[in-house]
């Protein structure tokens, strides 16, 4: 991740426990979409075996740590709060479930910070094998079992986003190393295993996720890059072209179908179709949310309220979107079901004060590591806010688990470099 051998390889604590920890974060990226259930064990462990007497540290936490704890705790007693209004509770209490994952972060958050754990780089470590293994996977159900596209243990949308993210998270690495470091290459073919695992998805969100990761690189180096980097990056954005157009049946096809099905739908809303089944949830979110704009309907109630609005003949329908029970959309479902107040909170908690707390760091970086962590940050948030425009991420454990993880992973590797706590508990 870094510039030689010493700073590029994790370090190894002495004691069983921290090894543990870090053995259960080096597995989490590798199992998060090909393993049902993986993510939501993997967490439960480390909650488990995190869980002790931290009270008397809060303090020594910087103020911009506090503010995204906090925010995670408000942001779940706010959701708990409207299941009050639901009528539909059962639906949201099994929402509510998914919010509190968030809420589990803060004893894994004070054990790696108290026991000074640099998790970031064995979370790396388990990025560059998850590639390989995800490579191998897409490999075995496109070849071997002639599936059209590989799903994973959920759904091709999972494993999609997360193989694209662990692309980002390598380029990212890639970006920070020294010129002459050696570790640069190999980084590479993890990228293409990535690569190809993406294509294998045929997720749209991912591809698009592609130019909105370059546009954020750019923006954040735009004041570093060499002509030697630039000519790299266009290195890179052709490899990227020809990949695509290789692969121009199952990449290109996804593209020009999504644009034939918003085409149809303009012509006839009733008519089914994935990106017309979006386009109809949005649409009915929006009638909900007009409904109760402050402060929302209550979680879990988005299905029940577009059946009362689809009654009243408000709401649109094509035999699919009228039976979800969330808007593929978490902006949109928040919207709904949390009003104005809702999506605030969802925005500012969720989004922008951890992207502060990493830019921070980023702008007055004092070394590599610091750089790296900080950067790997912000493509974390940037990643989870843009797969949320398309998909109810929030509903689905593994990637409500895999943002709060990751969030801890780099934050406290961060923070442990630059304000360390250091009381190493047992």
């Amino acid at each position: 991740m870094f510039g030689n051998r010493q700073d590029f390889l994790p370090g190894i604590p002495d004691d069983k426990k921290s090894r543990f920890i870090l053995l259960l974060i080096f597995l989490f990226p590798i199992l998060i979409a090909t393993v049902k259930g993986a993510s939501s064990l993997l967490l439960l462990l480390l909650f488990l075996v995190s869980f002790g007497n931290f009270r008397n540290n809060w303090n020594k936490l910087d103020g911009m740590e506090q503010a995204v704890l906090l925010g995670m705790v408000i942001l779940v007693l706010t959701v708990a709060l409207s299941l009050l209004m639901s009528e539909d509770v059962s639906e949201g209490s099994s929402k509510l479930d998914r919010y509190l994952r968030l809420a589990l972060i803060i004893p894994i958050y004070f054990t790696l910070r108290i026991k000074n754990i640099d998790s970031g780089k064995i979370l790396l470590m388990g990025v560059i094998t998850a590639c390989f293994v995800m490579a191998a996977q897409s490999y075995y159900e496109i070849v071997i079992l002639h599936h059209a596209m590989v799903r994973g243990a959920y759904h091709r949308l999972i494993y999609g986003d997360m193989v694209v993210l662990y692309m980002s998270l390598l380029v990212a690495s890639w970006l920070i190393m020294k010129p002459e470091s050696k570790y640069r290459f190999y980084l590479i073919l993890p990228m293409l295993a990535g690569g190809y695992a993406t294509v294998a998805t045929g997720s749209r969100t991912a591809f698009l996720f592609i130019p909105v990761i370059i546009v954020t690189l750019l923006l954040l180096f735009r004041k570093q890059l060499s002509r030697k980097a630039w000519a790299i990056i266009t290195g890179v954005l052709v490899l990227l072209i020809v990949i695509l157009t290789l692969q121009q049946n199952r990449v290109v096809g996804g593209f020009t179908r999504g644009l034939e099905e918003i085409e149809k739908y303009q012509q006839d809303s009733s008519v089914y179709s994935s990106w017309g089944a979006r386009l109809n949830m949005w649409y009915n979110s929006w009638q909900v949310f007009k409904t109760a704009p402050v402060l929302g309907t209550g979680v879990g109630d988005y299905h029940v309220d577009v059946k009362k609005l689809l009654k009243k003949g408000i709401t649109r329908a094509d035999g699919f979107s009228e039976e979800q029970t969330n808007a593929h959309s978490i902006y949109f479902e928040t919207l709904a079901e949390g009003g104005i107040i809702g999506i605030a909170l969802l925005l500012t908690c969720l989004f922008i004060l951890p992207s502060r707390f990493f830019y921070r760091y980023w702008k007055n970086a004092i070394s590599n590591e610091v750089r790296s962590y900080s950067l790997a940050g912000l493509i974390i948030v940037v990643a989870f806010a843009w797969f949320g425009l398309t998909e109810g991420w929030l509903n689905r454990n593994p990637m409500v688990n895999s943002y709060a993880l990751l969030l801890v992973v780099f934050m406290t590797s961060l923070a442990n470099k630059v304000k360390p706590i250091g009381n190493n508990i047992s």
